[in-house]
């Protein structure tokens, strides 16, 4: 692990496919029916939930516990591994290193660093020395992208201009594509 590389990985919208079953949850539960394709701001209040509702959802651990895997993120994650130290890190809040911890083991996320609780990814970059960040929130991109380079997955909430400093991508192959093209 020393002398590694360090890459730092969100989980939710990056290794782990949130929106879809929140939306799916806000139908169920609210009857509040949002299309992916609608979801054009990261908060999901601008997009017709309120703060209490949304919060209810992301802070059920059952949801969360069965969130579905981003297509190939554990072959990806798994192959980044073996050159890399892996830092999985997220704002997630409240009572969440059981489930998250859970799920990664479930999908069988390889990492060496799970980091939950860090709203200022930037500083966190910064205090572990991290050369490649994978992000899906645009804010976070921007401000990530002034200590490392970052890989922004394409969602419609992010559709955004960029600086110099991030790559907008589509898939984890072509993470991995970029990261291996010497």
């Amino acid at each position: 692990m020393l002398g590694k590389p360090k890459i730092g990985i969100d989980i939710d919208g990056c290794i782990a496919y949130m929106l879809g079953d929140i939306l799916a949850e806000a139908n169920k539960r609210f009857g509040i029916e949002i299309k992916q394709e609608e979801v054009v701001r990261f908060n999901l209040v601008d997009n017709g939930l309120t703060r209490p509702q949304v919060e209810e959802i992301i802070y059920d651990w059952d949801v969360i516990e069965n969130l579905p895997e981003m297509p190939f993120a554990r072959e990806a994650i798994e192959v980044l591994w073996e050159d890399h130290e892996i830092h999985v890190v997220s704002a997630r809040k409240h009572d969440s290193t059981k489930p998250t911890k859970l799920w990664l083991q479930r999908h069988e996320i390889k990492h060496d660093v799970l980091a939950l609780h860090h709203s200022d990814k930037g500083k966190y970059v910064d205090d572990k020395n991290l050369v490649w960040f994978i992000e899906d929130r645009y804010k976070n991109a921007i401000e990530i992208s002034e200590h490392c380079h970052v890989f922004m997955f394409d969602k419609p909430y992010n559709d955004r201009e960029l600086n110099g400093n991030i790559t907008r991508i589509h898939s984890w192959q072509e993470i991995l594509g970029i990261i291996y093209e010497d």
